[in-house]
């Protein structure tokens, strides 16, 4: 509701001739009628798996996108055939390669981990083998060093790239052997280019040896972000396990793209009983998208103050936030909400406006079937376009899944 003041100037001739001027106030209340979401159910286009083994590809459990090119995860849960990644071209969709791993027995059957932006994609093997590689042909452009000892464990196993700042970070973390204990977690900073290490990043605040340092990680443009994260080991114990030394040290931290340096410890506007904050984090030019548990707060990426948030409904079988479930591009953001769908196993896609946090689009494909799993893994957008799979679709198997693709109507 708006509530307005609002003068009204009357003017009136007497019967002495005179100008006789009445002064009005009022206050009148005005309801904001938020529009209806526009229900989209039929699909452009739906890709399906070229190269299905008939079982549990699960084809769309990760999808990203660029300008030019969309890249699809099937991880494969049978030994028959290792994970790829297909790689199409987002005008056309056509196929144009698969990423998947050449030496096996080096290598391994597991898909490499990618991270892509422009015309570019970093492509690892975690303490195996890191490369940049071109999008369009699958080229390897550049080697990263991988660290010595006990640095390379699971390094690569996180990453952000960001063609603008010609940057690219890297995580790396490993056990003790202990349950839960870290002997150490450390995020890198490379020319994305060269491939050179820039520096280490370091918070003076942060014991790298207690928290995950760079749980999550996002560049966009001058800044690195890094989130923070109890070791999953510890996920749950995790209140009863951590002193309140400790329990500082989760946050994000904001550091310099060019140099590294860091720059402040962001503690954000936001729910103190939220406890998830940081699952997952993302940035376009104007905001930076922080999820928590079952709340997503938008704030202005120059300020960091706080310009809204969205409240997602809870309903059964809906779990908390995933990274592979939630996409922002510019102003519009695509939330999967598993369990939201009346058929089974099936939830829904919303997109949002992040201007006025106002739902624009609820997005669910006709001829869902049981356990098709829509709305629960994959969801990208990009250019005004959504993709989200559906994992556990079987029209080529069982579990082989498809890739729906939505064109959003043109503002």
């Amino acid at each position: 509701m708006i509530e307005t003041g609002y003068s009204l100037l009357l003017h009136s001739h007497g019967a002495l001739n005179m100008l006789t001027t009445v002064l009005i106030s009022a206050s009148v209340t005005f309801a904001v009628i938020q529009p209806e979401p526009i229900a989209i159910d039929q699909p452009a286009a739906v890709l399906e798996l070229l190269d299905p083994s008939r079982s549990s590809d699960s084809f769309g459990s990760v999808i990203q996108a660029t300008d030019k090119y969309l890249l699809v995860l099937a991880p494969i849960n049978n030994s028959s055939e290792p994970a790829r990644h297909h790689v199409y071209e987002t005008d056309t969709l056509k196929w144009l390669h698969k990423v998947a791993p050449e030496d096996q027995d080096r290598l391994g059957k597991s898909a490499p981990i990618i991270a892509c932006d422009g015309e570019s994609m970093a492509v690892a093997y975690p303490e195996r083998q890191v490369t940049i590689n071109q999008i369009e042909t699958g080229k390897p452009l550049v080697t990263i060093p991988i660290p010595e000892g006990r640095d390379a464990w699971r390094f690569g196993a996180m990453m952000a790239i960001d063609t603008t700042s010609s940057r690219v970070v890297f995580a790396a973390s490993n056990m003790s052997g202990q349950l839960g204990k870290l002997a150490s977690s450390y995020v890198a900073l490379h020319d994305l280019k060269t491939g050179d290490r820039i520096t280490q990043l370091s918070a003076p605040e942060v014991n790298a040896k207690k928290v995950q340092f760079g749980a999550r990680l996002c560049i966009q443009d001058d800044l690195v972000i890094v989130g923070t994260a109890i070791p999953r080991e510890l996920n749950d114990f995790r209140k009863s396990l951590l002193n309140d030394e400790e329990i500082q040290q989760l946050g994000i931290y904001l550091f310099d793209a060019q140099t590294g340096k860091f720059l402040k410890k962001f503690e954000g506007e936001r729910d103190e009983a939220d406890t998830s904050f940081g699952r997952v984090i993302m940035a376009s030019e104007q905001y930076l998208v922080i999820t928590g548990l079952y709340t997503i707060y938008i704030y202005n990426k120059k300020t960091l103050a706080l310009h809204g948030k969205l409240e997602i409904e809870q309903v059964p079988g809906n779990s908390a936030f995933d990274e592979n479930s939630i996409a922002l591009d510019g102003n519009l953001l695509a939330v999967g909400i598993s369990g939201s769908h009346p058929i089974k196993n099936n939830g829904i896609v919303n997109i949002y406006d992040i201007n006025d946090q106002t739902l624009r689009y609820k997005i669910v494909p006709s001829g869902l079937k049981e356990n098709d799993r829509f709305g629960s893994e994959g969801v990208e957008i990009k250019n005004n376009r959504v993709y989200a799979s559906a994992t556990g679709d079987s029209r080529k198997g069982s579990s082989t899944g498809v890739v729906y693709v939505f064109d959003l109507p043109k503002p």
